[in-house]
């Protein structure tokens, strides 16, 4: 019943709008089930249907779909389900979605052309060294030259791909799945992966203004719906995709609990702390994950009690560096893959030509 998230917002958006024109929700899941052809829906749909005929209520059933609704889906209809407004809490959900849809959407369009550029140079290059070299490698041989380094290396580096693509090939796909198991199941292993994602040339900012918008939206729109601090940061923590994060909000979280105002709790001053080794560690990690304009930021709206809107605001802005660093994104790696591959080329092209120039002086 697992839906990916463009049919979870098509499917909360359609039930949203039904139950605030006061519909019965019974109802409005059986216009939507008629409107749709897609089984994973319809799986869905008759699902919640069965738990509200049995007098469960909205927040118990989706608890039982947690691959459809996640932590933060649960604590708003769970706040607003009380107030007996779950039409409420489902467009609240659904503006959380779309924003995250469309922004992932950007990231994966500003990417489709240096990878699409890529994937096809690798392939070029796979072909030259298992079908071109080969058939050129005859000739050199028919010729009796003496070949240059330079074209040795590359006629290694061929017979290499000849011999052993399959296993080769193999040994890629299980060390991609062995890493993915790890990453799934090792704890220690996902921290590691996590932090080192975000250090990542040319990525990172854009990895780590990612999360950092998710956390201010999280957090606006739960402290926004009337969640204390300490459990909206904990349904964060829990709906962090990345493992470092997950485990500085923690930190924040256990900060927070014995009064300490989020701000500080945020970010601290290396310079004035006594602490050292694994503490002082930690310290330079908080402050990497959040950096110092936020958490000032959170400090003057802390002051003011209008927390909620100025994670809001602070959202908005982060969004927007987001999209100017996607649109940009192309033309600061166009350059980089241009001249890694026009140097490649080169060296193939170097090592197919030198053998051809002796020929050529043997004959003179």
């Amino acid at each position: 019943m697992k839906l990916n998230q463009k049919q979870k917002i098509f499917f909360i958006d359609n039930l949203s709008s039904l139950i605030n024109a006061w519909i019965p929700i019974i109802q409005a899941l059986d216009i939507i089930a008629f409107q749709t052809k897609n089984k994973k829906l319809s799986a869905v749909i008759n699902f919640l249907r069965k738990g509200i005929s049995a007098w469960d209520n909205f927040y118990n059933i989706t608890q039982k779909i947690k691959w459809v609704f996640n932590t933060f889906d649960h604590a708003m209809i769970e706040t607003w389900e009380a107030t007996g407004q779950i039409g409420k809490a489902l467009e609240v959900i659904v503006r959380k979605e779309e924003k995250e849809y469309d922004l992932n959407k950007k990231i994966k369009q500003a990417l489709i052309y240096p990878l699409a550029i890529i994937i096809v140079t690798f392939s070029m290059l796979t072909v030259i060294m298992i079908y071109v070299i080969p058939k050129i490698e005859w000739i050199y041989k028919e010729s009796n030259v003496n070949l240059p380094e330079l074209t040795q290396a590359v006629i290694t580096i061929s017979h290499f791909f000849v011999n052993n693509i399959v296993y080769l090939a193999i040994w890629v796909l299980a060390l991609i799945f062995a890493v993915m198991q790890v990453y799934k199941y090792n704890r220690k292993f996902k921290l590691i992966y996590d932090r080192k994602v975000l250090n990542i040339p040319i990525f990172w900012e854009l990895i780590r203004k990612r999360i950092l918008v998710q956390f201010a939206d999280f957090l606006s729109t739960l402290m926004g719906s009337g969640i204390i601090i300490n459990k909206a940061l904990t349904i964060i923590r829990s709906a962090m995709s990345n493992w470092f994060y997950e485990d500085m909000i923690r930190d924040i979280s256990e900060e927070v609990k014995v009064w300490q105002p989020l701000s500080s709790a945020m970010w601290v001053e290396i310079m004035n702390t006594t602490k050292t080794g694994a503490e002082k560690k930690k310290l330079i990690n908080k402050n990497f994950a959040f950096p110092i304009e936020l958490s000032t930021a959170v400090k003057i709206w802390e002051q003011t009690w209008t927390l909620s809107k100025m994670l809001q605001k602070t959202s908005v802005r982060y969004t927007k560096e987001i999209d100017n660093t996607v649109k940009n994104l192309s033309t600061m790696l166009e350059p980089i893959i241009i001249v890694v591959i026009g140097w490649i080329v080169w060296v193939i092209i170097m090592a197919i030509l030198l053998p051809f120039l002796n020929i050529a002086n043997v004959i003179k």
